[in-house]
């Protein structure tokens, strides 16, 4: 049996003591520490400012090495030179979703979905690579996107963490 007062007092107050929440939570650890990414979702954290989003996506980041772990927006995921940094990651965390409209979700979609994409480092030739890098945002709101596979494409490849106390 493992002893944690202080994760315990922060899904009590954070998670407002929700196990279904700490369930997730805990789901969602699991699976970044795994090399699969079968579960084809990315985590968002969203709610309410100062509500301990950036307190968790922190304690992520820090359980891997920092050469593991890249910060790249979820709204610049399709930049080629971005997309390059995610090659031999284990995490992407960002924090503060854009309130820009998501255009393109192909290399959300890609990423979550084991897919092989292009990425390019500037004056380097572009080269190919499967991302295992699993994918946690934060905001306080979700991203709006305008294409017309929303429902089936991003929603079900989201998993989604409320926080609602500040």
């Amino acid at each position: 049996q493992i002893s944690c007062p202080a994760f315990e007092a922060f899904c009590k107050s954070s998670l407002e003591g929700d196990s279904t929440k700490r369930k997730l939570l805990l789901e969602f650890i699991g699976y970044i520490c795994t090399d699969s990414n079968d579960g084809k979702c990315a985590l968002f954290l969203k709610g309410q400012p100062n509500s301990g989003k950036s307190v968790i996506g922190a304690f992520i980041s820090r359980l891997f090495d920092q050469e593991l772990v890249s910060n790249i927006p979820l709204h610049q995921l399709g930049d080629r030179f971005f997309r390059a940094e995610l090659a031999g990651k284990k995490l992407n965390v960002a924090g503060e979703i854009s309130g820009n409209v998501l255009r393109d979700i192909s290399i959300f979609k890609s990423i979550t979905g084991n897919d092989r994409i292009a990425g390019e480092f500037k004056c380097k030739n572009p080269f190919y690579f499967t991302p295992r890098c699993k994918l946690l945002f934060s905001g306080n709101t979700l991203p709006l996107t305008t294409e017309t596979d929303t429902t089936a494409a991003f929603v079900n490849r989201i998993r989604v963490l409320l926080f609602n106390i500040s």
